[in-house]
């Protein structure tokens, strides 16, 4: 990887509650006519070995943005893939949903008005969760914060986000999110300014992932690199703490 890193020792990875399918994602910035894909590159934490490759595609009809992520085996085969859609005008989700292949799962999420469905299910369609909750306007699911980042870049960047609440759908419920200012970092090219990502509750973190966010300075602000140990899993099952990097094409 091309990546200049000027990390200080206070720049440790931080825990956050993801949900069961999240947390690499990437910025659709710059919106065309015609789907644009980018090339996914996972690393094992270390950022020496690759271990699973892929595809970020994002695609916008009227307001509805559709954001998909495929992840292979370096051999080609399919391990997981995930669908987010996000209405842009009302800055709302629509849809969510992740097939893991490894965990032979299915994650599903459908939101209307103020209500969010969670459906967890096997492959073959039988699910150990069905559950219907109410989603307040100021909470919202994983996939929907480099939206949210992108549209409140200065608030955030200044330390006046205000309540952040995200709604883990793998347990139903909301909690408080602290969003952090780590370094700056140039990564392949791109200045970039690195987010430590925690819950606020000593609960959450106790079960929360840690995760790091690298996204882009200047706007679009496209996400270029996530790091944590709460999204992947190896492809034994096992957890697997990695880095993921967006290659954006170079401007």
């Amino acid at each position: 990887m091309n990546r200049i890193l000027k990390r200080s020792a206070a720049s440790r990875w931080l825990q956050i509650g993801l949900i069961a399918g999240i947390a690499v994602m990437a910025l659709a910035a710059s919106l065309q006519a015609e789907p644009t894909t980018v090339p996914i590159k996972v690393y094992k934490g270390d950022g020496k070995d690759v271990i699973y490759v892929g595809d970020y595609t994002f695609d916008q009809a009227g307001p509805v943005l559709t954001e998909k992520w495929e992840y292979r085996l370096p051999n080609g085969d399919k391990v997981r893939m995930r669908t987010f859609q996000y209405d842009t005008d009302k800055q709302r989700e629509i849809f969510y949903e992740d097939i893991n292949l490894i965990k032979s799962q299915t994650f599903r999420a459908k939101i209307t008005g103020d209500k969010i469905n969670v459906r967890i299910e096997d492959l073959k369609g039988n699910a150990d969760t069905d559950k219907t909750t109410p989603l307040a306007a100021n909470e919202f699911i994983w996939p929907k914060f480099a939206h949210l980042l992108a549209a409140n870049w200065d608030k955030i960047v200044s330390g006046n986000a205000g309540d952040l609440n995200l709604y883990a759908m793998s347990r139903q419920t909301s909690y408080g999110m602290k969003v952090s200012l780590q370094d700056e970092v140039t990564v392949s090219g791109i200045a970039a300014q690195t987010f430590s990502l925690a819950p606020t509750s000593f609960i959450a973190r106790s079960f929360a992932p840690k995760a790091i966010l690298i996204v882009e300075k200047a706007p679009p602000h496209r996400v270029v690199e996530f790091q944590g140990d709460g999204d992947l899993v190896a492809p034994n099952g096992d957890k697997l703490d990695a880095t993921v990097v967006f290659e954006w094409p170079k401007s």
